[in-house]
């Protein structure tokens, strides 16, 4: 059965956390930490996004946080990357964050790159006002597989948690009180750690968001809400689809030159390249 309304105000990636081998870092100090943290970028994901993780901007120390004793952070979108005591450096990405990327660079690129190495990804449904406080949301949340649930009532606002927040994903619903500007205005958020974590970026580069969001909240049991018109068959965590390491590819390795590419000049006309390169001829001849 096919549902036509749409509940949600907005759909995004609030949250995502990824992690770098770089024995290098180990040792280093807040001296000069992002030479070696590049290097290490570089060669676990290539050139091209290991720059655009470490775009210039105004990087500054910050105070660390177990296990790791430094950090540094980019003032623009509060890229944070964490590192020494350990062989491998922490890379957070808030939602600013993410927001930031995808309109400077690409974000579906940057998580297909990373997401053998993804530690935590969150996926935000804002949904409308008029159908339900984060109480009566929450409500309509029938998960059989976890029986744990929890409430955090404050004067800022409520959350309402499905699943225990230890776990490899768990789901939180809340809203903010007055006089805060998103009062009123409950958010869904699916919080997604290791190989939950890929399984949903899979679904994003291969679907779209709305369609890895609506199989989050069929996992879910969600009752009553719908992001897309769907088939309510859709599941949240999908293996690799096939062709899957093909798209990885092509965004992850292609994509990234030819951007290059076209902004230098080398590609003059990039509708006309990829008409003659890359639309395979049958479509070609339906277009024209």
């Amino acid at each position: 059965m096919k549902q036509k309304n749409n509940d949600a105000a907005g759909i995004a990636i609030d949250w995502y956390s990824f992690t770098v081998f770089c024995p290098d870092a180990r040792t280093a100090t807040p001296n000069d930490p992002l030479t070696s943290v590049a290097k290490c970028m570089a060669k676990a994901f290539g050139q091209d996004i290991a720059d655009t993780i470490l775009a210039e901007g105004d990087w500054t120390e910050g105070i660390g946080r177990r296990p790791y004793p430094y950090s540094y952070k980019r003032s623009e979108d509060n890229m944070t990357i964490y590192y020494g005591a350990q062989d491998y450096v922490l890379c957070e990405m808030s939602g600013k964050t993410c927001s930031h990327y995808e309109k400077q660079f690409s974000l579906s690129a940057l998580l297909l790159a990373t997401k053998h190495n993804a530690t935590r990804l969150d996926v935000a449904i804002d949904t409308k006002p008029e159908i339900g406080n984060a109480e009566t949301i929450a409500s309509w949340c029938h998960y059989k597989r976890s029986k744990s649930r929890g409430t955090q009532i404050s004067g800022t606002g409520s959350t309402f948690y499905i699943g225990s927040k230890t776990s490899d994903r768990f789901v939180r619903v809340y809203e903010y009180n007055k006089p805060n500007p998103r009062a009123g205005k409950p958010r869904i958020e699916f919080v997604l750690r290791k190989q939950n974590a890929e399984y949903c970026i899979n679904s994003i580069a291969a679907n779209g968001i709305a369609f890895a969001a609506q199989g989050l909240l069929n996992t879910f049991e969600f009752k009553g809400i719908r992001v897309m018109e769907h088939d309510e068959t859709i599941a949240a965590a999908r293996k690799d689809r096939k062709d899957s390491k093909t798209l990885t590819w092509i965004l992850t390795q292609c994509a990234p030159a030819i951007k290059r590419l076209i902004a230098n000049g080398t590609i003059e006309d990039p509708q006309q390249f990829f008409d003659e390169h890359m639309m395979p001829d049958e479509k070609q001849e339906r277009m024209f």
